[in-house]
C-alpha cells in the first residue's frame, strides 16, 4: 500500500462543501473545478475523507506515456483493494464521491480477490511475435479475440506481451477464472468489478442487483436484467476497453455459458473479448464469424517458427553446433512454447560445451513422458529448499510470501518465490497490490502429483488445514472455506461455512451455485447437525434452479433439509425461524403447484412472523395473493397484494414491488376494472424498460396487450403482444411466447386472420412440455376458437377431456370451462341446462366480485331469454352488462357475442333512457358492423347467423367451392358442409341463388 499522504481532501460539513488540508490543518476550501484541476495536476497522492469512507489515492507513472492515472488504495481488514480512478483531468470531486459509493457498496459484499484480476508480469528476454501480435492488433478492434490451445502453448505469454506494448491504449482489464468461478454471481461480480478499469462506477447498478439477487421473490430472468444494465453503461461509458477472460476452460456451468452468449450477442461496439481456454467455446460464433468480428488464434498460429527458434535459442547456446542441433529438437517439438523453455532450463546447468551437445542430440519427449522430464531433468535441479517449498505450497492456487511463510513454517518465502520467478517457469507473478503469485498450470499438476506420491495426502491435509486458518485470519473466509474442504477438513469447513452465513439474513443467500457446491461436499450426518447449513443448503439448491423448474428430486431434497431443519430449531423455540422455514415450504408447495400447501404454510408463516421480518411476510402475502387471484377470492387476494405491495415498497425491494403491482393488475383486470388494472400494467412497463428488467416487462407486455384486446384496439394489442414474443423468443422463454401467442392468436381471429391465427395454434398444441397449467389455458382457447367457428363436435371433444380432470384445475380455470360448457349447451338448444349451470357461478362471481366472469354471465343469460323469446328479460340482462361494462369501457366481449345477440341488442336500444347507455350500445354496434357487415342485423323472424356462418355464407355467394372454402378457413369439408346447411336453414333458403337473393332483402 502506498505511504500515508500528506494532504487530505475532506467533507467540511460547517462550510458545506469539501477542503484540502495538510497534515490535519487546513489549507484552503475547494470552491469550483479549476482550483481542484490546478491543485491536483500538481500532486502525486492525497486522501480522500468523504461523507461515508476514506480511501488514498496515488498517480502511478506510465512507461513512456506521459502523466500517468490515479488509483484509489483502502484497508479491508489486513488486505489491500486497489480501484482504478482515472486521469488527473478526470478525478472531479464528482467523480470522487461515486468512487467512495463503489467502495462502500463493495465492501458489503462478498469481497473479491484481487489477485484474479491482476495479468501476470512479463519475464524479461521474451521472443517478439510479431505475427501474431499484428494479428492481435487487428483482432482486437472486433469483439472477440479467442485463443485456443494446449496448455504451455503460450496464450497468456503471448497476451501479456501484446499488453505491455500497448500500455493502457485502449484501457485493458484481466480476469484469471478457476473453477469457482462457475456460480454465474459470481462469475459476473468479477467480470463487472473488472470492467471498472475503464470508468470507476461503471455497472453500479448491476453489481447492487446481483447483491440482492438471491433473495425471494426470486428473479428468474436475473442475468438478462443484470447483463441488459451492464451493457447499456458499457455503451454509455466514454472510453472502450478490452476485456481478457483466462482459463474459460474451467467454466462448465450452463448458465455461464448461456450469460456470456447473451453478453458478447450484444456487446458494444467500444468493447472487445478476448478469451484464452484451452477447449472449444460453448457458445455459438456463427454470426461473429459471418460479420468479420472474431480473430482466432490456434495451437498451430502459437507454434514457434523457424526464426522465432533462432531468435530464442541463439542467446543460450552460442556454438553454431549447438544452435543447430537445438533447433532440430524446437522442429521435434513443433514449436511448443514450453516444451521450448523446458529444454533451454535443463541446459543452462550443463558444465561444458560437450555435455550440452550431447544432450541435446539425446534429447527427446517421445519416449520420455513430459511430467517425468520436468521432474528429472528440471526439479531436480533445484536446490533441496526450493524443491520442499514447492511441493509444500503446489496446492495454493494462489501465493503471496506471508501465506507461504505460514504454510511451511519459514520465514523467507519472499526470497524463495523473488527466486522462482527468476527461472521464469515455476510461477508468474501477479500485478497489481500486494506480491501475489500463481503456478503455472502445466507445473502445477506435476508438482501436485510428485506431493502426493512423497506426502502423503495426511500431510497434504496438515499444509492445506495451516493455509485455511492463515485465510481465516485475513478475513477471507471463501478462500478458507475452500482449502478447508480441499483438505478435507469438513467440521471445520462447515464451521467456516456457518460463520460466512452469519453475515447475512436468511433471505439473502449471496453466491448460491457456490454455497450449493460447498455443501455438496458435506457428508450428511455434518450438515444434519447444522440448521442453519440445512436451511441454506435448502434456499442454495432453490435458487440453482431459477429460471427453471427444480426437478421432482430437488423438491424433495429441498423439504427434507427443511424438516431437518425445522426438528432441530424446534427445541430452541424459536418462532421466528420456524416461521421462515414455514414460509420458505410455502414457496416450494408454489413451485411443485401444490395450491393446498401454499395457503397452508403461506398462513402458517404469517402467524409466527413477528411484523419486522418484512421480506418473508411479503413473501407469504403475495403467494397468498397469487393462489386467491387462481381461485377467484379477489376481495381476500386484493387485501394481501396490496399488503405485500407495501412491504416491497418498505424494503426498495424493486422485483417484489413490480411483481405484486403486476398481480394486483391482473386482480383489477378479473374485476373488470380495466383502467386500474392498465394504471398498474403501465407502472411496471416503465419501471422495467427503465432498468432492463425483461422478467417483470413481459407479462406487463401480455397483460397490457389483453387490455387492447378488451377496448377492440386490435392494431395496438398486436404490436404491443409481437413484443412479449420476441422478448421471449430472446430469453428463450417457451412459457412466454406461449402466453403471447394466446394473446395473438384472439386479436388474429378477431381480425378474420383465420390461417394465421390456426397455424399459431396447431404449435401450441403440440408443444406438449409446457406446464400443465398453460396447456389448460390453449385448450380453454383452442374450445373458444372452435365455438366461434361453429365446429361443434370438436369443441365438445375437448370440452369433455378437460372436464373429466377438473381435480387439477383451480377455480378460475373451472368457471371458464364452465361458461364454454354453456355456450355449447346454447347451440344445442339446452337452454335449461345452461341455465342450470349459470345460476351457482353468477352467486360466487359477484360475491368474490369478479367482474369479468359477472359480465360474461349476463350476456349468455341475455342469450338464453333471446332463445325463449323472453325479450324483456333478455334487454335486461343486456342492460346490466353494459351498465357494468361502461366505466372501464368494454368492447370485444360485446362483439364476440354480437352475432348471437344481433336482435337482443336491437331490441334493447330503445328501452335505454340513459343517453350514455345508449351511445354506447350504438358504438358497439357500428364495431360490429364494421367487422360483420349487415349480415348479423337480421329481421326478427331469422334466426342470426354465427360470425363463422357469415364467413361461409360471404365465401359461398363469391362462387368458391366447398373445398376452396374449407382450405380459406382452415376446416374440413365436411365441416363446411355442415355450416351451408345451417346457414340455408336459417336463411330458409336451398341453394347459393336463392342465398344471394335473400341478402338482397331491405332488412339484410
Amino acid at each position: 500500500m502506498p505511504v500515508p499522504t500528506l494532504f487530505t481532501l475532506k467533507w467540511a460539513a460547517e462550510h458545506k462543501e469539501y477542503a484540502l488540508y495538510e497534515q490535519g490543518k487546513l489549507v484552503s476550501l475547494i470552491e469550483d473545478d479549476k482550483q481542484w484541476r490546478d491543485w491536483i495536476t500538481n500532486h502525486a497522492s492525497f486522501a480522500f475523507q468523504g461523507k461515508e469512507t476514506r480511501f488514498n489515492l496515488l498517480k502511478e507513472a506510465r512507461k513512456n506515456k506521459g502523466e500517468g492515472y490515479w488509483y484509489a488504495y483502502q484497508r479491508q481488514g489486513k488486505r489491500t483493494i486497489k480501484r482504478y480512478a482515472g486521469r488527473s483531468a478526470d478525478l472531479t470531486i464528482k467523480r470522487l464521491e461515486v468512487l467512495a459509493s463503489t467502495i462502500q457498496t463493495q465492501q458489503s459484499h462478498i469481497p473479491l480477490l484481487e489477485p484474479k484480476l491482476q495479468p501476470p508480469r512479463l519475464h524479461s528476454g521474451l521472443v517478439r511475435r510479431e505475427r501474431l501480435l499484428s494479428l492481435l492488433n487487428t483482432g482486437t478492434e472486433g469483439s472477440l479475440v479467442l485463443l485456443l490451445s494446449p496448455a504451455g502453448s503460450g496464450k497468456t505469454t503471448l497476451i501479456s506481451q501484446w499488453l505491455e506494448e500497448h500500455q493502457k491504449d485502449p484501457p485493458v482489464t484481466w480476469l484469471a477464472l478457476d473453477k469457482n468461478d462457475n456460480d454465474p454471481i459470481r462469475f459476473w461480480r468479477y467480470v463487472i468489478t473488472a470492467c471498472q478499469r475503464f470508468q470507476a462506477d461503471l455497472g453500479n447498478s448491476a453489481l447492487e442487483k446481483l447483491k440482492k439477487a438471491p433473495s425471494f421473490p426470486p428473479e428468474l430472468r436475473l442475468f438478462e436484467t443484470v447483463l441488459t444494465l451492464f451493457l447499456n453503461e458499457l455503451g454509455r461509458a466514454p472510453h472502450g476497453g478490452i476485456l481478457v477472460l483466462e482459463d474459460y476452460h474451467v467454466i462448465t456451468s450452463p448458465s455461464v455459458h448461456q450469460s456470456l452468449s447473451f453478453f458478447l450477442e450484444h456487446l458494444p461496439v467500444s468493447i472487445n473479448l478476448t478469451i484464452t481456454t484451452r477447449n472449444e467455446l460453448p457458445l455459438s460464433l456463427t454470426r461473429l464469424r459471418a460479420r468479420g468480428e472474431l480473430c482466432e488464434i490456434m495451437g498451430s498460429d502459437l507454434q514457434f517458427s523457424q526464426k522465432e527458434m533462432i531468435a530464442f535459442f541463439q542467446t543460450l547456446f552460442p556454438s553454431q553446433t549447438s544452435l543447430e542441433i537445438a533447433l532440430h529438437i524446437g522442429t521435434q517439438l513443433e514449436g511448443w512454447a514450453a516444451g521450448l523453455r523446458l529444454c533451454a532450463l535443463s541446459m543452462q546447468a550443463l558444465p561444458s560445451e560437450q555435455t550440452i551437445q550431447r544432450l541435446l542430440t539425446n534429447f527427446t519427449l517421445e519416449y520420455h513422458p513430459l511430467h517425468d522430464y520436468i521432474l528429472e531433468e528440471v526439479f531436480s535441479t533445484l536446490p533441496e529448499q526450493l524443491q520442499t517449498f514447492l511441493l509444500q505450497t503446489c496446492m495454493l492456487e494462489r501465493l503471496t510470501p506471508d501465506l507461504c511463510n505460514a504454510v511451511c513454517e519459514i520465514n523467507n518465502s519472499a526470497s524463495l518465490l523473488d527466486s522462482l520467478e527468476r527461472t521464469g517457469l515455476f510461477l508468474d507473478h501477479l500485478h497489481g497490490s500486494g506480491t501475489w503469485y500463481r503456478y503455472h498450470a502445466l507445473f502445477a499438476d506435476t508438482l501436485r502429483a510428485e506431493a502426493r506420491r512423497r506426502f502423503g495426502m495426511e500431510r497434504l491435509h496438515t499444509l492445506l488445514h495451516k493455509a485455511s486458518t492463515w485465510y481465516e485470519q485475513q478475513g477471507m473466509h471463501p478462500e478458507a472455506i475452500e482449502t478447508a474442504l480441499q483438505g478435507q477438513d469438513l467440521i471445520k469447513a462447515a464451521t467456516l461455512i456457518e460463520q460466512h452465513l452469519a453475515a447475512h439474513s436468511h433471505n439473502e443467500i449471496q453466491e448460491p451455485h457456490t454455497l450449493r457446491r460447498w455443501l455438496e461436499q458435506l457428508p450428511h450426518t455434518i450438515i444434519s447437525s447444522h440448521p442453519v447449513l440445512c436451511f441454506a443448503y435448502a434456499q442454495s439448491i432453490s435458487f440453482c434452479f431459477v429460471p427453471g423448474q427444480p426437478p421432482p428430486d430437488a423438491l424433495d431434497q429441498i423439504e427434507e433439509l427443511l424438516s431437518i431443519a425445522e426438528q432441530q430449531w424446534q427445541s430452541t423455540n424459536d418462532n421466528t425461524i420456524l416461521s421462515e422455514i414455514a414460509a420458505f415450504h410455502a414457496y416450494i408447495s408454489m413451485r411443485r403447484g401444490d395450491h393446498a400447501g401454499v395457503f397452508a404454510f403461506a398462513n402458517q408463516a404469517l402467524r409466527g412472523l413477528p411484523t419486522t421480518a418484512k421480506h418473508w411476510r411479503g413473501v407469504c402475502l403475495a403467494l397468498l395473493g397469487t393462489r386467491e387471484l387462481q381461485y377467484s377470492q379477489l376481495h381476500q387476494a386484493h387485501a394481501h397484494v396490496q399488503e405485500a405491495l407495501a412491504l416491497w415498497v418498505e424494503l426498495n425491494h424493486k422485483h417484489g414491488a413490480r411483481s405484486a403491482t403486476l398481480t394486483l393488475g391482473a386482480i383489477y383486470h378479473a374485476q373488470g376494472a380495466l383502467l386500474a388494472a392498465e394504471a398498474c400494467y403501465q407502472r411496471v412497463i416503465q419501471e422495467a424498460r427503465e432498468v432492463g428488467d425483461n422478467e417483470d416487462l413481459i407479462p406487463a407486455l401480455i397483460a397490457q396487450a389483453r387490455l387492447a384486446y378488451e377496448w377492440n384496439k386490435l392494431d395496438i394489442a398486436e404490436h404491443i403482444a409481437q413484443e412479449a414474443w420476441s422478448l421471449g423468443e430472446l430469453s428463450q422463454s417457451q412459457e412466454t411466447m406461449a402466453h403471447a401467442s394466446l394473446v395473438l392468436i384472439l386479436i388474429w381471429f378477431a381480425q378474420e386472420r383465420i390461417l394465421l391465427a390456426k397455424q399459431r395454434l396447431s404449435i401450441l398444441i403440440t408443444q406438449l412440455h409446457l406446464p400443465i397449467s398453460i396447456m389448460n389455458e390453449i385448450r380453454l382457447h383452442q374450445i373458444h376458437f372452435l365455438l366461434t367457428e361453429g365446429n361443434y363436435m370438436l369443441a365438445n371433444h375437448h370440452l369433455q377431456n378437460l372436464l373429466t380432470n377438473t381435480e387439477r384445475l383451480n377455480t378460475f380455470t373451472k368457471e371458464r370451462l364452465t361458461l364454454l360448457e354453456v355456450r355449447l349447451l346454447l347451440t344445442q338448444k339446452k337452454l335449461r341446462e345452461a341455465n342450470i349451470l349459470l345460476e351457482p357461478i353468477q352467486l360466487t362471481a359477484s360475491e368474490a366480485g369478479h367482474g369479468m366472469i359477472t359480465l360474461e354471465v349476463y350476456l349468455l343469460k341475455a342469450r338464453i331469454y333471446g332463445a325463449e323469446q323472453h325479450i324483456d328479460d333478455a334487454c335486461d340482462a343486456l342492460i346490466t352488462a353494459l351498465l357494468i361494462a361502461h366505466p372501464e369501457g368494454h368492447i370485444r366481449l360485446f362483439l364476440d357475442y354480437s352475432g348471437e345477440l344481433a336482435e337482443v341488442m336491437q331490441a334493447t336500444l330503445p328501452r335505454i333512457q340513459d343517453p350514455t347507455i345508449a351511445s354506447y350500445l350504438r358504438s358497439i354496434l357500428r364495431a360490429s358492423d364494421l367487422e360483420s357487415g349487415a349480415l348479423s342485423q337480421l329481421p326478427k323472424s331469422i334466426e342470426p347467423l354465427s360470425r363463422q356462418e357469415e364467413r361461409v355464407l360471404r365465401l359461398l355467394i363469391a362462387e368458391r367451392s366447398y373445398a376452396e372454402i374449407a382450405s380459406e378457413l382452415v376446416v374440413s369439408i365436411n365441416t363446411i358442409k355442415t355450416q351451408v346447411s345451417s346457414i340455408y336453414r336459417k336463411l330458409n333458403v336451398h341453394n347459393r341463388r336463392e342465398a344471394r337473393a335473400a341478402i338482397q332483402h331491405p332488412h339484410l
